[in-house]
């Protein structure tokens, strides 16, 4: 044999092996049969669409939900779209809340939610301005019969290459994913072709910013535990979180991996303390419907249970679907007797009852 033979030999037996690891990370052929479906049903309200990330005040039952219209640009990269407020317990559907000193249109992806001690209450918007990615941190206001959300400041930073979604730890405080190293497109493209661990956690205290965890594979969402002392992140082709201790200067230390038999998008803690995790059973179902909202995708999921120190004590899925009444969830948020799930690219949020 030549050596251009065994060359080309071999370059054809990597290209094999790639298609072959590749269509496996995609689960084309996975069934995702319907589980504690009962009861649910679509919430709309104008504007409501890819209700890609929420977060429940567990202290007031509101539930404020991050959409904007991802399928109509082509790049996951959202058109301009709005931060909604619910009561579950009393409101019919979702209303979109005013927003004060922001300058432009907010263009949102992840969000945190942050309660002081005072009370003052702040939410974290991941937002993709045309002037480069940033998070806006906003403080929500009241008065009889209204709430708004007040732009405290945004917040840039040379680290914000990518960001996906954003964990707050203090009044001016967060944790920040970047899902590739590179901009997109074309940066992502790459980074995905090769399967690269480009992915990044970025922590940012009041002043500056600086990587505090890398090398993960696609850094999807972020969430620090209820009782604040680990961070959470969803490597999200990788089948995977990772659970972090937290130092009180931000600083992490990896405690474990847990493997996942779905790929987890965002993370959500529930009334009880649990950590709930909206997740795509099908990869490759999930890149079909971005491109067509007639090709639906499978919705699940996933509960985790965590002690004080962080270890995992249960994993399950809580809830199912084939794409049926809701595709691509991304996260799931639980408050009493409600269970919302929200969808990247759906209009609406499903509501169903807690089971």
């Amino acid at each position: 044999m030549t050596i251009r033979r065994f060359v080309t030999l071999l370059f054809v037996i990597a290209l094999l092996a790639y298609v072959v690891v590749a269509i496996s990370s995609l689960r084309p052929l996975v069934q995702t049969p319907a589980l504690a479906t009962e009861g649910c049903h679509l919430v709309s309200a104008d504007g409501l669409i890819g209700a890609e990330d929420m977060e429940f005040d567990h202290q007031t039952g509101t539930l404020y939900i991050a959409a904007a219209n991802r399928r109509s640009t082509g790049t996951f990269r959202p058109d301009p779209g709005a931060i909604f407020r619910w009561h579950p317990d009393d409101e019919a559907a979702p209303t979109k809340l005013p927003l004060q000193g922001m300058g432009e249109a907010l263009r949102p992806h992840g969000i945190g939610f942050f309660i002081h001690p005072s009370g003052e209450r702040r939410l974290f918007a991941v937002h993709h301005s045309p002037r480069g990615e940033s998070v806006a941190i906003f403080r929500l206001d009241q008065e009889p019969g209204r709430q708004w959300l007040t732009l405290v400041r945004t917040v840039q930073a040379p680290h914000f290459v990518s960001i996906n979604d954003v964990a707050a730890s203090g009044l001016e405080s967060f944790y920040v994913t970047n899902d590739h190293s590179r901009k997109p497109p074309w940066g992502h493209v790459l980074e995905d072709f090769a399967m690269l661990s480009t992915g990044s956690l970025v922590y940012f205290d009041g002043t500056s910013a600086r990587a505090v965890a890398s090398g993960l594979r696609y850094a999807n969402g972020v969430q620090l535990s209820a009782n604040q002392k680990q961070v959470l992140v969803a490597e999200t082709p990788g089948y995977r979180i990772k659970i972090f201790a937290r130092q009180d200067n931000g600083d992490l230390t990896q405690l474990g991996v847990t493997n996942l038999q779905t790929t987890p998008d965002n993370f959500s803690i529930d009334d009880h303390g649990d950590v709930l995790i909206g997740a795509h059973p099908s990869p490759f179902r999930f890149l079909r419907h971005a491109t067509s909202a007639a090709s639906h995708a499978p919705s699940e999921v996933v509960q985790i249970k965590l002690s004080a120190e962080g270890a995992v004590l249960s994993n399950k899925t809580v809830f199912s679907d084939p794409g049926d009444r809701l595709s691509a969830s991304s996260v799931a948020v639980a408050h009493g007797s409600h269970l919302v799930i929200g969808g990247v690219f759906d209009r609406g949020v499903l509501h169903c009852p807690r089971r």
